[in-house]
Formats: structure tokens, C-alpha cells, sequence
């Protein structure tokens, strides 16, 4: 699903702030209360894409400023980096299209940091944080584990 939020910049001060357009791939919506948080200050336009396919569809339609890109996605961890539902998968489409990413930010954030790491590979200059670097934010699998699930 594909969600977007504006954080608009007052009237008053249009002319001394840019828009970032902002694209983040993640699947877990606590995360994305922690983005949505932590960029809600900066004036941003943020589409939020839930599975790989999703994220290449909203960059063939539009460029984006940062790109924030999970690699394990629909509530797998540690999944395989050929797997189709993956950053990884995103990253290769990036990476056959590469033109239209050259003014990008790209941060590739996962708790899966052998995927993450081939998917900075597939994309020249992108950044890696750990996915525990979220504001304190439980690791994913131990919130899983803590459910039993």
C-alpha cells in the first residue's frame, strides 16, 4: 500500500526552504512512526511504499531527494537478497536505471546487514545505518519474539 504525508512549508517561508521528496521502503509501521517523527520538522513530501514492487512503481513516476530503503519487507527477517519482495531487488532495479538516481540520498537501513551490504553494491555512495539506530526502537524480532510469534 502506498501512503503519502506532506509536511508543507508555511506561506511565509516558501522562498527560504526546498521540499524534499522523500521516499522510504518499510514495512513495519512503528518504524514508520519513527520516520514520519523524525522528518515531520523538516519540510518533506514522504511516500511510504510497503513491498519492493510498490517502491519501483513510485520511482518510475517520480524522483526523489532521499530514499530510505529497508531490505526484509511483509514481516520476514534475515530473507534471501534474490528474493523479489526485498530491497535487494530494489536496489538492482536502481542500479539498471541508475540516471535517474544520480542527485539522490540513498541510506539503506536493516537489521539484515549482509543483504544490506549487497544492496550497496547494486548502488554507488548509499549510506548504511543498522536498523536499531531507529530512536530507540525495539529490534524487530525481539518485539516478535516478546508476542510469540
Amino acid at each position: 500500500m502506498i501512503t503519502k504525508f506532506e509536511f508543507p512549508v508555511p506561506k511565509k517561508e516558501k522562498d527560504q526552504f526546498d521540499v524534499w521528496n522523500v521516499l522510504i521502503l518499510e514495512d513495519d509501521l512503528e518504524r514508520m512512526k519513527y520516520f514520519k517523527l523524525s522528518l515531520g520538522p523538516v519540510y518533506v513530501n514522504i511516500t511510504h511504499a510497503e513491498t519492493a514492487q510498490e517502491c519501483i512503481e513510485e520511482m518510475k513516476k517520480e524522483k526523489f531527494d532521499w530514499i530510505f530503503l529497508d531490505h526484509d519487507l511483509g514481516g520476514e527477517i534475515f530473507v534471501d537478497t534474490e528474493n523479489k519482495n526485498t530491497g535487494s531487488e530494489v536496489a538492482r532495479w536502481m542500479s539498471d536505471n541508475w540516471d535517474r538516481f544520480t542527485d539522490s540520498e540513498i541510506i539503506i537501513h536493516s537489521y539484515n546487514q549482509p543483504a544490506a551490504r549487497i544492496m550497496q553494491g547494486y548502488i554507488p555512495g548509499a549510506s548504511y545505518v543498522p536498523g536499531c539506530w531507529m530512536g530507540g526502537l525495539q529490534p524487530y524480532h525481539k518485539r516478535r519474539d516478546e508476542d510469540g510469534k
